[in-house]
């Protein structure tokens, strides 16, 4: 009895696989290009570029 359940569990997935296998690459969209964060400083005044901080992150 339990060889008869594991065959057909196993005959099962093997016809279920291609299909889902299909679904997969169906629904596959290209991935939008991540966005680069953006780093800022408020700084008041005048900065001094010779301060290696603010080089940095020029």
């Amino acid at each position: 009895m339990r060889r008869i359940g594991l065959a057909v569990i196993l005959a099962v997935s093997l016809i279920l696989a291609p299909l889902a296998a299909k679904v997969d690459t169906q629904e596959s969209k290209p991935q939008p290009s991540a966005k680069i964060p953006l780093v800022g400083v408020l700084h008041p005044g005048v900065p001094d570029l010779t301060i290696p901080a603010i080089v940095a992150l020029r």
